[in-house]
């Protein structure tokens, strides 16, 4: 049996990762890395962050051996994932210990807190991370493992002053990057949760983040937030973003409508402006759905739902193109350029281009003279600059 991506992600949020070796107060030996520990760490080394990646892979192997050793009652994933972690942390003793005391599944459940460790200066911080893999060993197999996404911190871990694009990311799916994904967690000041009205929509959401979220190219710098605005989550060029502007690019890109400039103590109010969203304040029987965009009751950090429940029987319907982020113009070519001819044919269709046009364009993905005549003639139904070039002003009306 394997960690679970899951189960990786909550054991990088509680092992952390450091890039310099550091010596933990009464231990012998010094740690690096997502907690690598032993006579070969070295007072003064230094790894990248690929090493710390590989280096984790291959202490998985050895703790998931010692946890198939050690347990012999049948584990589903959950249960797996939460022991790995057990034992990532305490080592073989530690999982020897708990299954010398443990025969069943309920005192299993029972004994990942009652035998949390033993070292006092650090038996708070233990505790917490036991009743933490505890949750985890007792959450139903079919229940849904939430992971979300967002702009967290720059290369040093600070909020400003990063460089452009994401120092930190070695590898995909990204669960350590400047702008990364991670489990869910329940945040200090409270989540409050916008829900898109569309599934569609939420969908895009979801999406959008886990492009920004393994893209190198982007970076995180409060000093440096608009980048992602201007360039996308789709970028090949370096820039930065921060937690909110991320989100604000996301929700562009999904539905086609900028809801503008906010901040975290803002975007709640920003968003259901827009009319798209709903409001919910979370609970713990609160079922978070992909898509759904988090963000704390009072200014701190806000996130997007990649992974969680599905939404029911809603079927998506609309424009099946991903929105475009850059300018559109004759010539142009892709997925943008279906979405807009999708779009231009509804226009078409509802007779809203006053008779000029009546045939339906191919959606080709090739923006030709027939796609340039039905744009013009859009942009003049609508009282808008007719330039023939598809940006935010013409996205946003045919929209609606």
């Amino acid at each position: 049996m394997k960690t679970s991506e899951a189960g990786i992600a909550l054991l990088k949020q509680f092992e952390g990762c450091r890039l310099t070796a550091y010596q933990l107060a009464g231990e012998k030996y010094w740690t690096i890395g997502y907690g690598r520990y032993g006579p070969e760490v070295q007072p003064g080394s230094t790894i990248t962050q690929a090493q710390a990646e590989a280096f984790l892979k291959e202490d998985l192997v050895k703790y998931e051996k010692l946890v198939e050793q050690y347990v012999t009652i049948p584990l589903n994933q959950n249960q797996f994932d939460a022991l790995v972690s057990y034992t990532y942390n305490r080592g073989s003793g530690g999982i020897k210990q708990l299954s010398q005391n443990c025969r069943t599944v309920e005192e299993y459940s029972a004994g990942i807190v009652k035998y949390w460790g033993s070292a006092e200066r650090y038996k708070a911080a233990l505790i917490e991370r036991r009743k933490k893999e505890r949750a985890l060993f007792d959450r139903k197999e079919n229940a849904v493992s939430v992971i979300i996404g967002s702009a967290r911190s720059d290369e040093r871990g600070k909020y400003s002053g990063g460089a452009p694009g994401d120092q930190k990311q070695s590898s995909t799916p990204d669960y350590s990057g400047e702008v990364s994904m991670q489990s869910f967690y329940v945040h200090s000041k409270g989540w409050i949760v916008l829900r898109a009205r569309s599934a569609m929509h939420a969908n895009a959401l979801a999406t959008s983040m886990k492009r920004a979220c393994n893209n190198s190219c982007i970076g995180y710098s409060q000093s440096d937030r608009y980048g992602v605005v201007k360039e996308g989550t789709g970028t090949t060029k370096k820039c930065n973003a921060d937690c909110s502007s991320l989100v604000r690019q996301c929700v562009k890109e999904a539905t086609g409508k900028d809801p503008g400039d906010f901040n975290t103590a803002s975007e709640a109010s920003a968003l259901m402006a827009t009319g798209l969203f709903d409001k919910i304040v979370y609970s713990s029987s609160t079922k978070l759905c992909t898509g759904d965009i988090l963000v704390t009751k009072t200014k701190g950090h806000t996130v997007i739902v990649v992974s969680g429940a599905g939404r029911g029987t809603e079927t998506p319907t609309g424009n099946p193109f991903t929105i475009p982020t850059v300018l559109l113009k004759k010539g142009s070519k892709g997925e943008g350029v279906k979405w807009l001819q999708y779009e231009l044919n509804e226009e078409i269709e509802k007779g809203c281009l006053k008779g000029k046009i009546t045939e339906k364009l191919v959606v080709d993905g090739d923006f030709g003279n027939k796609t340039l005549a039905a744009l013009k003639a859009f942009q003049k139904a609508v009282n808008i600059e007719v330039d023939g070039v598809a940006g935010p002003v013409t996205r946003s009306k045919l929209k609606g």
